[in-house]
């Protein structure tokens, strides 16, 4: 790992320069939050306009969730390679661009009357594969813009950045979609990710060198192998990744549902289901804000353990919700500060750990090894969630969702996490 002289808080040594005076970790923190409020839009129009405008069924719903995070198994470990091998901030342009293309489309169709259940499919994949190319690129290139010492604090700024959307986002999407109809909500992305390019373009540090002078680079194979091995041999990675990958399985089963049960059961309109939404975004800030702050008072591993318990208790509320329309929507409100203020401050930690463990060089290819299993368990969410749906029903599905995700917390409990005081340093990794 690069060591900065500018890292060093030692007595008579420089401290690390603010977040607030470093112009390019800014311009990128600002650019990427414009383009999640963008995201956040997309997340809550674009199902439904296969629920308002396609009249999907549970399991059609399920399978465009599928069609959407199928990339992320499919191609990341790919993407970590070209990671590790190209730019980053070209990589993420062209993510940008690919989305922006894209969700531009569905009110072009719209408007044609083109606009089906099997051309929505194939932009949701488009749309995915360019979001599971950003995904690797942004986590490994933060660190190249920030000192070691404010890695925490830049992780925590990111994941704030990205819960302020969640709370701009979903309520935005939904009184858009109710004042204009979801296809054409999804022009507001389209110009979130153009933002996005521009701030990008601004950034003037210059990325480190992928292959030394007189180095031959490897085999692709060879690459992607040296990344999974080091994920998955390192033991904390190796924890979280599981527990993650555990969580979002059930996570998507939860999500896919509810807006089918909060439309077709509870009879919520667009708008309302937006701000319930925002209440994810609004706990998300919170939780990210504070990270920083509580890891430098208590243990990392107890504080990590302690957000973790939270988030699956708070996910409970959902299907335990019931009585009149105000005290439900309370409940899930309250479910979902509750549980992404503690899931937001775990992230961060997340987040932060697995860059500090790892080389820049092999960055890419760990942050890719772990987004395969995180996220490549999403699309056999989908389809989960489509099966159980049309086969128990809505609100037992919103069970068994619930349950699994309060039990994801079990591979982090059987590794070193919740002895951690600190965060380790890559001199502290098992590689």
């Amino acid at each position: 790992m690069n060591v900065d002289v500018m890292s060093l808080s030692t007595p008579g040594r420089l401290r690390p320069i603010s977040l607030w005076r470093n112009r390019d970790f800014s311009v990128f923190w600002i650019g990427e939050t414009v383009s999640q409020v963008g995201t956040q839009v997309t997340f809550i129009a674009l199902p439904l306009v296969a629920v308002l405008t396609l009249d999907v069924s549970a399991g059609e719903l399920g399978f465009l969730r599928f069609a959407e995070y199928l990339p992320f198994l499919a191609f990341s470990l790919l993407f970590g390679v070209w990671a590790d091998r190209r730019p980053r901030r070209q990589l993420m342009i062209t993510s940008y661009v690919v989305r922006g293309v894209l969700v531009a489309l569905v009110p072009l169709l719209a408007i044609l009357g083109l606009l089906q259940l099997w051309t929505l499919v194939m932009i949701a994949f488009g749309v995915g594969m360019g979001a599971a190319l950003f995904e690797v690129c942004w986590l490994s290139y933060v660190p190249s813009l920030v000192e070691k010492d404010r890695l925490v604090e830049a992780m925590g700024k990111m994941s704030a950045s990205h819960s302020a959307a969640e709370v701009a986002g979903p309520g935005l999407g939904g009184l858009l979609v109710q004042l204009f109809t979801a296809p054409f909500v999804l022009i507001v992305d389209a110009l979130s990710y153009a933002v996005g390019i521009l701030t990008i373009l601004q950034i003037q540090r210059r990325e480190p060198e992928f292959h030394p002078v007189g180095t031959v680079p490897r085999r692709p194979i060879a690459d992607l192998v040296e990344g999974l091995r080091y994920a998955f041999r390192e033991p904390h990675i190796r924890a979280t990744a599981f527990s993650a990958a555990m969580a979002n399985f059930f996570a998507v089963i939860t999500e896919t549902v509810f807006l089918l049960y909060a439309v077709r059961q509870l009879h919520l309109s667009p708008s309302l289901i937006g701000l319930v939404l925002t209440a994810v975004g609004a706990g998300g800030l919170v939780g990210a804000l504070v990270a920083n702050v509580v890891v430098r008072r208590w243990p990392v591993g107890r504080v990590y353990v302690a957000a973790r318990i939270v988030t699956g208790l708070a996910a409970l509320l959902i299907p335990l919700a019931a009585g009149p329309r105000a005290v439900i929507v309370g409940m899930f409100m309250a479910s979902l500060f509750i549980g992404q203020a503690a899931l937001a401050n775990s992230n961060v930690l997340n987040s932060s750990l697995r860059q500090a463990l790892t080389p820049d060089r092999l960055r890419g290819r760990m942050n890719a090894s772990v987004r395969t299993l995180v996220f490549g368990v999403l699309p056999l969410g989908g389809l989960a969630a489509g099966i159980l749906g049309s086969s128990v029903g809505l609100h037992a599905t919103l069970w068994v969702g619930a349950i699994g995700y309060a039990a994801s917390i079990l591979p982090v409990l059987a590794s070193p996490i919740p002895r951690l005081i600190t965060m380790p340093s890559l001199a502290e990794g098992t590689n």
